[in-house]
């Protein structure tokens, strides 16, 4: 019996990392509006397999500053990628995350973006703690922290309203 439940659960894991590798290849091949955020039009060409919305918050949102992300979430991990609409950023960089959802179906969840990927390393990353209590809103804060030799200027906050993209 531990055998056999030992053997499911080394399943488990070979499928759960499947999954994983199923969702990077989802950004790393296929169109080229995936590289370099071109439009939502085409981004929105790429469908997400219902597998991929655990959460019920996959797809595409975009903020009040026009930047645009596309996310999954499978087992309490949120992964996808994020176009800015500021600063420094060329093209899409990956974001990964976590989830859960909570009372009512709200989502609470946290991401990360490493602004670096082929086109440079800004030296800099984001992360974002946000709560949606619906499928069409995820209410976000944000710390911005950036390489500096001086401590006090690493570090800024605010806030983002996402609102899903109807693809």
């Amino acid at each position: 019996m531990i055998g056999f439940l030992a053997a499911l659960l080394v399943l488990r894991l070979l499928f759960a990392a499947s999954e994983i590798q199923d969702t990077n290849k989802m950004y790393t091949s296929g169109s080229d509006a995936l590289y370099n955020c071109s439009s939502v039009e085409e981004i929105c060409k790429v469908p997400i397999p219902s597998s991929y919305n655990n959460c019920s918050r996959a797809g595409v949102w975009k903020n009040e500053l026009q930047s645009v992300m596309r996310i999954t979430c499978i087992q309490g991990q949120i992964r996808g990628f994020y176009c800015s609409a500021v600063g420094k950023a060329k093209s899409y960089y990956p974001l990964s995350g976590r989830y859960l959802v909570a009372r009512g179906n709200s989502v609470i969840m946290g991401w990360t973006v490493a602004w670096q990927n082929p086109s440079g390393n800004n030296q800099s990353s984001t992360s974002w703690s946000a709560i949606s209590y619906t499928g069409d809103v995820i209410e976000s804060q944000w710390l911005l922290t950036s390489y500096s030799t001086e401590l006090w200027r690493t570090v800024m906050s605010n806030r983002d309203r996402f609102m899903k993209v109807r693809c």
